[in-house]
């Protein structure tokens, strides 16, 4: 695989993309502009400062964690999702692993989805059924009152041959 993608595909796709820095002390000024990407600079600098300071990754990032959230810094988000925080930042992306993981989530999906269309076309084959039952019913009880075979097929919706098959 070449740069995220498998050889022999052409993911028909160019893009440009310009990266910012947004590590402490770098771009301030576009940092500044939004307080939420302020106190995500100050809560990476704080897991890594921790880290300098000899602490294992782990400890490193629980630590911000609880220091940020005692200092206002990302607060309600890592109160919620601080757990979650440190295993994202303990977890290796591995290109693999993920294709796998959307391939099962698409496939999970097309059954879903599946499963939704069989219901939807079961249901209309039951009132198709049911249609022609009752169709069949009413054409049975004109013809026991001897009602001429063209207003059977005319009222009921059945074919010609569908009427007569009935009378033999």
């Amino acid at each position: 695989m070449e740069g995220g993608v498998e050889p022999g595909l052409d993911p028909g796709l160019e893009l440009k993309v310009r990266v910012y820095n947004i590590n402490k002390g770098y771009n301030t000024e576009a940092v500044s502009r939004s307080r939420d990407l302020a106190d995500y600079v100050e809560f990476v600098s704080e897991v890594r400062g921790n880290e300098v300071a000899g602490m294992p990754l782990r400890e490193a990032a629980a630590k911000a964690v609880r220091d940020c959230v005692a200092r206002g810094v990302l607060s309600g988000y890592l109160r919620e999702h601080g757990t979650e925080v440190v295993n994202m930042l303990l977890t290796e992306w591995d290109w693999d692993r993920a294709r796998q993981v959307w391939r099962e989530e698409e496939f999970a999906a097309g059954v879903e989805q599946g499963i939704e269309r069989g219901i939807e076309r079961g249901i209309e084959q039951g009132i198709e059924q049911g249609e022609r039952t009752k169709a069949l019913a009413i054409a049975r009880k004109m013809l026991d009152r001897n009602v001429p075979l063209d207003e059977i097929v005319e009222c009921t919706g059945l074919s010609q041959g569908d009427v007569e098959g009935m009378v033999h």
